[in-house]
């Protein structure tokens, strides 16, 4: 599941052309988008931001840290 959201983040920063973003759908809409349900998405979330590798907001903004996905 995390790879499938990293991989989800990925392509909509380079869509958007910014590292920085507001989801396109709610977050419940993007778990039944991923195929999961929405209490392991935000588990997934959780994880990334821990890891350092996105920062988000409660309003749906995202913030990729590139260099933490490549070189995890």
């Amino acid at each position: 599941m995390e790879d499938r959201l990293l991989k989800f983040l990925k392509d909509t920063a380079e869509e958007t052309d910014s590292l920085s973003f507001e989801l396109p759908m709610s977050k419940k809409e993007l778990a039944a988008y991923l195929g999961t349900i929405p209490a392991t998405l935000s588990r997934n979330f959780t994880k990334l931001e821990e890891k350092r590798i996105i920062s988000s907001s409660s309003k749906g903004k995202i913030v990729l840290n590139i260099t933490k996905i490549d070189n995890p």
